[in-house]
């Protein structure tokens, strides 16, 4: 699998009824033996209730690639820090490059074309950690600069972006393609945490 490091930030996808979700934590110790986690904390105080024995699906990223992979809790300790330990994963799954990860996904945007007053409420096409598409009622040359609000689950990520594609699907709908310039990079690597996990749900269904 690919190599994962002390202090590195990685997902956590919990299942157990009525505690299911995922939770961000940190990665606390590497051994021969398995990876330590910190014990994620609930929205409204207290731990999430981890207990050994149970499957879990961690998720990661490096700069080339993102991964998933399923294993198992070893242990759960509480003094000195609350940790977890997992063993190694054996089914590590590899998705491509995170700024070419692309999933078919309709979120709301907002887009403000820079220095004028042209404004456009629309709904994304496709996300990625690298742009996105949205249809428009009007032509975008390249090259335009547009500020952008998305909302992805909650969360709303705002940014820069320039137009790099307008193609005319029919008269009045065109499908604009637009790369970030100024992402910070917790968005991005929301953004890239959230189209993961739609691909390996779309993977679970077999539609990818």
């Amino acid at each position: 699998m690919s190599k994962i490091s002390i202090g590195q930030m990685i997902e956590v996808q919990y299942f157990r009824a009525g505690w299911e979700g995922t939770y961000r934590t940190k990665v606390e110790d590497v051994q021969e033996t398995g990876i330590a986690l910190g014990i994620p904390f609930l929205e409204g105080g207290g731990l999430l209730p981890l207990r050994v024995g149970e499957s879990i699906t961690i998720l990661f990223w490096d700069r080339v690639a993102c991964f998933a992979a399923t294993t198992e809790i070893t242990q759960v300790l509480f003094d000195p820090i609350p940790l977890f330990k997992i063993v190694f994963p054996n089914d590590t799954r590899r998705f491509q490059r995170r700024s070419f990860v692309r999933v078919d996904a309709s979120l709301p945007l907002t887009a403000n074309e820079v220095n004028t007053e042209y404004s456009i409420e629309s709904k994304t096409i496709d996300v990625s950690g690298g742009g996105i598409k949205f249809y428009c009622p009007r032509p975008m040359a390249p090259g335009t600069l547009l500020d952008i609000s998305i909302n992805c689950d909650k969360l709303v990520f705002a940014c820069r972006g320039e137009v790099v594609r307008d193609v005319l699907e029919q008269p009045g709908k065109h499908q604009i393609g637009v790369r970030f310039l100024d992402l910070e990079d917790k968005q991005r690597d929301n953004i890239i945490s959230w189209v993961f996990k739609q691909q390996l749900e779309l993977r679970k269904r077999g539609l990818i």
